[in-house]
């Protein structure tokens, strides 16, 4: 079983998870490699991506595993530096020998944000998430909902110009372009996809840990 982190950037960031599903199978087909495949009427590639990123967000933590015979993790990278489109770039693998879950087990993704003067907002946001202010609309298909999520901003971390945040990611969700919403409507900013890069995935294995971590421990 191969891991492989990958970036999503540049004109890839409007590529849907569906889609990326299909250029990361052709990558791999253009290298000359061939997948394992699964069994019946409709056999597909054994390819899965990990959690997905909103259209339009930059991202150097993306993941999918894969199973494929006879192929190192290094030797993957290799074969496959050359062939991926413009904008997607895996960077590394792991070989392991048990499947590693990494969609049940995500928790959280950590997003950079690049603005200036963010931390001007620290006091007034903290204060908003301890007392359950932050409130998102979520649309159904009947209507549209308004839910308090502060309980799935897991960190936040400041400089003059910048603003780590992990939020919820996986079996409960709190998408970036929804926190970005917030915060440009109640601090008057203009925070834009732009300025906005996921750089971490959290794991839940017992302790909350990046993925990164996560893989290098199974392939010990």
């Amino acid at each position: 079983m191969l891991t492989v982190k990958f970036k999503k950037i540049n004109n890839a960031v409007y590529m849907s998870h569906i889609d990326m599903q299909t250029v990361i199978n052709r990558t791999i087909k253009r290298a000359g490699l061939r997948p394992e495949y699964s069994q019946g009427f409709n056999p597909h590639a054994l390819l899965k991506l990990s959690v997905p990123i909103p259209l339009g967000y930059a991202s150097v933590a993306e993941y999918f595993t894969l199973e494929i015979k006879d192929v190192s993790a290094q030797e993957f990278l290799e074969k496959t530096k050359n062939t991926a489109p413009q904008g997607i770039e895996f960077i590394e693998a792991w070989d392991t020998a048990v499947k590693p879950n990494l969609t049940g087990k995500t928790i959280g993704a950590t997003y950079k944000i690049d603005y200036k003067n963010i931390a001007s907002i620290e006091e007034k946001l903290n204060d908003i998430i301890e007392n359950k202010q932050f409130f998102i609309e979520k649309k159904t298909k009947k209507d549209v909902e308004i839910k308090e999520v502060s309980e799935l901003i897991y960190g936040l971390n400041y400089t003059e110009n910048t603003l780590l945040v992990t939020l919820a990611a996986g079996e409960k969700t709190l998408r970036i372009d929804k926190f970005i919403e917030f915060i440009n409507k109640n601090f008057e900013l203009e925070i834009s996809s732009v300025d906005a890069l996921k750089i971490a995935q959290i794991i839940d294995n017992g302790n909350k840990i990046s993925a990164d971590e996560y893989m290098k421990k199974l392939t010990l």
